[in-house]
């Protein structure tokens, strides 16, 4: 029989076992059944050590999670959780790329050569600001930059965004954010750190016969000045600006956009807490929406040594213009992220998974964040 077919015909289950391992069941060749009676697969298990994996296994761990989750993904609308229970097809899509991160994580961890560990790691000398100076761990130095929204670190992130369920025929909706940030050290006190964001929309149609549309939505930049040294506190005020960019009406607005920004937060060894706030309103354009829209992003992140970070940073919406429950978007979750090299080239890969408690009724309950990010640092 043909591997795609295997997968095809395979049950597989998730089974946890320890916090150090992870158990993938997989249905042999299907039996005869009873068709008046249930019955279980037999299966082949395979036991996933998830520490300190060597290059081979971490070869071996991407390509049985991928396989997995892919034949969780080719079951269709048949496709069944341990307890029989239907998986959603926003729920396979999710499963879906999460594999495909994962599996792309692990292969950069095996073939390129990963950050060192460093098991006593206090993070207590590195101060975040994106410059890599002597007595500095250069790889808790970049952990905590990339933490850090006004650091002087040049950077290019490709952020994925996937909502489930959106809008009334409960589609998917997938927005790749491309955030270049680049800094300007306006003099030996103060920086410009300039981060624009361009996304790319693949949004479903709303109505029965509409279809998809893919294009570029509204750019938005925002430029916080800074200070150059940071201290206990550190914080970035400046404008955000919304340009009418986008390719297609359902895309975007049509509306410039102007508004206030600004961030705090501060950095007590390996935590970093903080908080990033904004408002934007329409000021000019032929769009028939005005926009007044709050943006608030908290975010709470836990270093570990290894590269290895935990962190939440959910992005809270407010539409003044909207009435009732249709205002507030408030996700709750986080999810973990790690530094890696590709040659000498630092990444910082992330994965992220929200769920509305309050939500519009055209929004759906899941989200998932890919994120990806090149970084660039200076040295002293």
């Amino acid at each position: 029989m043909r591997i795609a077919e295997r997968i095809a015909d395979s049950n597989p289950v998730f089974v946890p076992t320890t916090d150090k391992a992870l158990s993938v069941n997989f249905a042999s060749e299907p039996p005869e059944r009873d068709p008046s009676a249930q019955s279980v697969d037999p299966v082949v298990k395979l036991t996933i050590p998830l520490a300190k994996a060597g290059n081979s296994n971490s070869l071996v761990a991407s390509t049985t999670v991928l396989i997995h989750v892919l034949s969780v993904f080719a079951h269709g609308r048949s496709a069944r959780i341990a307890d029989g229970v239907p998986v959603r097809r926003s729920t396979r899509m999710a499963c879906l790329l999460l594999a495909l991160l994962v599996s792309a994580a692990f292969a950069l961890d095996a073939g390129a050569e990963a950050a060192p560990a460093h098991d006593d790691a206090d993070f207590s000398q590195e101060d975040g600001d994106g410059v890599i100076e002597p007595g500095e761990n250069a790889d808790q130095e970049l952990l905590k930059a990339v933490q850090n929204p006004v650091a002087n670190l040049i950077s290019l992130p490709f952020q994925n965004n996937t909502n489930f369920d959106f809008g009334p025929r409960e589609r998917t909706q997938n927005i790749l954010n491309i955030q270049p940030v680049w800094p300007f050290e306006l003099n030996e006190d103060w920086n410009l750190i300039t981060r624009t964001i361009v996304p790319i929309v693949s949004q479903p149609g709303f109505f029965s016969g509409e279809s998809r549309e893919t294009g570029l939505g509204d750019v938005n930049l925002t430029a916080f000045v800074a200070p150059s040294e940071p201290g206990k506190l550190i914080w970035g005020a400046g404008p955000i600006v919304l340009l009418p960019t986008a390719t297609d009406d359902r895309l975007g607005s049509d509306k410039w956009g102007l508004g206030p920004s600004a961030v705090v937060l501060t950095m007590r060894g390996p935590w970093v807490l903080g908080a990033l706030v904004s408002n934007l309103w329409s000021v000019g354009g032929s769009g028939n929406d005005d926009i007044n829209s709050f943006t608030w992003q908290y975010f709470v992140t836990r270093n570990l040594p290894g590269g290895w970070y935990v962190t939440s940073s959910p992005i809270i919406n407010a539409n003044w213009e909207a009435s009732g429950s249709d205002t507030w978007t408030v996700p709750v979750g986080g999810g973990a992220g790690k530094l890696l090299r590709l040659g000498p080239l630092p990444l910082n890969a992330q994965i992220q998974t929200y769920y509305n408690v309050a939500k519009p009724d055209f929004v759906g309950d899941w989200s998932l964040r890919l994120q990806l990010q090149m970084l660039f640092p200076k040295f002293r």
